[in-house]
């Protein structure tokens, strides 16, 4: 299968959501990857402390761009609400860490790269969220709101407000699983999860894509849907079957050329400017955003049901 692009990428993303609930609703979501819960105990304490750094730098991000303008507390509430999630912005975070072994204790690594939420990922996840329960978030914005410094909220969050570093962890003796390697993304990638994150938070899509996933959930909806015209032709006009993995009893697909590769780079120039503009107006409201992708990905699809119908039927 040749390898998508960022720009093919997204027209893919796009394309799947609107054909997901033009023809078959929502897809159920990819299982996420188990919580190692013994490795909890281990890392509590390590985990605490980088809440508390990643609270600060995101009400310092939240200062830079209100620029003069005053940041309501409110907002810092926000953030740390959705702070424990690695499938959202600000939660993003927790996919930077790496959980590592060394000598008998499990060192919580800051890599400094966005990557894949496997099982470490998640197990931090399930520690901040344990925390989080712990702790009242209304309290730590307050602290945050009015600038105290990291040694406080630490000492604060980690032992006032919760038990996370009450006493020092066990040595480690036996893990439950394996070492997990870090797993960073590249750039482009990065840009459409985020994309998606936008498209998922506006109601477009019920299923998160990345890129091998994205490739995958195609294929199998060609697989469903092969004797479907309405949806062969939205792969073509997208430039999309292009990118469909071969069929043994199929032959080799020539490569377009003349007016018909100008006809398709014009339609994915035209859907990725239209998709440009529909991101940008993703906090405008999700019923916007999906009439305005269903518009230039499925225009054609509602006016070839509206020549299905007999003549004089609403």
């Amino acid at each position: 299968m040749a390898r998508l692009n960022l720009l093919q990428l997204c027209v893919l993303a796009v394309c799947l959501a609107v054909a997901s609930a033009q023809f078959g609703g929502k897809r159920p979501p990819k299982p996420k990857s188990p919580v190692a819960k013994g490795d909890i105990k281990y890392i509590k304490c390590q985990v605490c402390e980088a809440i508390a750094k990643q609270s600060i730098k995101a009400t310092k991000d939240l200062l830079e761009q209100a620029g003069p303008k005053k940041v309501p507390e409110a907002d810092i509430l926000e953030k740390l609400e959705k702070m424990c999630d690695p499938d959202t912005d600000e939660g993003e975070w927790i996919t930077r860490y790496d959980i590592v072994e060394e000598d008998s204790s499990l060192v919580l690594k800051d890599t400094g790269a966005i990557g894949r939420c496997k099982s470490e990922c998640r197990t931090i996840a399930r520690v901040c969220e344990m925390i989080s329960d712990d702790v009242d978030l209304t309290d730590l914005s307050a602290m945050l709101f009015k600038g105290k410094k990291r040694a406080a909220i630490s000492n604060w969050m980690c032992h006032d407000a919760s038990d996370a570093c009450s006493k020092k962890p066990p040595a480690l003796t036996k893990r439950e699983g394996a070492d997990e390697a870090h797993s960073p993304i590249d750039e482009d990638e990065l840009r459409t999860e985020r994309m998606m994150r936008s498209m998922k938070a506006a109601g477009l899509s019920g299923t998160m894509y990345n890129k091998e996933t994205m490739q995958e959930e195609l294929a199998e909806m060609a697989d469903t849907y092969e004797d479907n015209e309405d949806f062969a032709r939205m792969l073509e006009e997208t430039g999309l079957d292009k990118h469909m993995p071969s069929r043994p009893d199929s032959e080799a697909r020539e490569p377009d050329s003349g007016v018909a590769s100008d006809a398709a780079a014009g339609v994915v120039a035209d859907v990725t400017a239209r998709l440009q503009d529909t991101v940008a107006k993703v906090k405008d409201g999700a019923n916007k955003m999906y009439d305005s992708i269903k518009g230039f990905v499925g225009e054609w699809l509602g006016k070839k049901e509206e020549a299905k119908k007999p003549a004089g039927e609403l």
